[in-house]
């Protein structure tokens, strides 16, 4: 949700230009995809830039693997979202692989930028949250010609949610004793997967030039007085730290009904729009069922 500062929980970042091919191999995906060229790292030091890189490249890698080729038939969209979210949600998947594109007259103004800071480990504002903050992102749309700011938080290097990145294994369906595979036997759930580029990816659909590039309308922030076009957070939902369950258990309320006022459709939740995308990426790239317990 919106805080008082007009910022949003998570992070984000520039890329650079790489085009990508919707017609994907076995494995993986994200050794694709390059390490972005980055407009502007605040305060980062040489091993954050490049894990973030990566992190990045990863959040492009399954995106885009989701706007090409999961389907609304799908327990890994129908966990998160609706059939009528469906234009919506691949229009944001697509998006976030726009920021390759150069932000030009050549490109009809497809492409966009934004800049990211690396936050001291003392930094109040993300330690101030009630919950878990990996990073901030500013909502608002960008004024003139200065990119927003995301800021990354120390926590982001050394939580086990984002210190990984896809790259730190393979993807081995059924593999070896000796394999070093993120694809491992069951019992298994969403959370054992976790790596940094799905934070990245939740983050970018807050900007709100990704949700102007995406298709999304226009909202209006009631407490801040400003209009945008990405993404909320849904924190008030329970399990507080435990953003794909809430982001299910957002679905379920409005699958039966009994959405209250004031609660987001599933389309306009960052974590529905990440979590469902990187469900279908793990299931499909470990060969799984289509059931993932999260």
């Amino acid at each position: 949700m919106p805080s008082s500062n007009a910022i949003f929980l998570l992070t984000t970042m520039c890329l650079g230009a790489l085009p990508l091919s919707t017609a994907w191999p076995a494995q993986p995906v994200s050794a694709m995809l390059k390490s972005r060229q980055i407009s502007s790292y605040n305060g980062c030091s040489d091993a954050q830039k490049k894990k973030l890189q990566q992190d990045f490249a990863d959040a492009a890698s399954i995106a885009n693997y989701a706007a090409g080729s999961l389907t609304t038939d799908k327990n890994a969209y129908k966990n998160y979202l609706r059939d009528q979210d469906e234009t919506h949600a691949k229009g944001m998947w697509s998006a976030i692989e726009l920021n390759n594109t150069p932000n030009d007259g050549n490109h009809q103004g497809t492409g966009y930028a934004f800049s990211v800071t690396c936050a001291a480990s003392d930094d109040k504002e993300c330690s101030s949250r009630t919950t878990e903050s990996w990073a901030i992102t500013d909502a608002k749309a960008q004024d003139g010609d200065t990119p927003r700011e995301m800021k990354i938080c120390s926590k982001y290097f050394t939580d086990d949610k984002t210190k990984r990145s896809t790259t730190d294994k393979i993807y081995k369906p059924d593999p070896g004793r000796r394999d070093n595979s993120w694809c491992t036997p069951p019992p298994y759930k969403l959370g054992d997967f976790m790596v940094g580029g799905v934070t990245l990816l939740h983050e970018m659909t807050h900007l709100d030039i990704v949700g102007v590039r995406a298709g999304y309308p226009q909202f209006h922030d009631d407490e801040d007085n400003f209009d945008y076009h990405g993404t909320q957070d849904i924190d008030d939902l329970p399990p507080q730290n435990n953003p794909p369950q809430q982001a299910r258990n957002l679905m379920s309320l409005w699958r039966n009904g009994q959405n209250v006022p004031g609660t987001v459709e599933p389309y306009h939740s960052a974590e529905n729009i990440a979590a469902s995308a990187f469900e279908w990426y793990i299931i499909d790239m470990c060969k799984y069922p289509d059931n993932m317990p999260v």
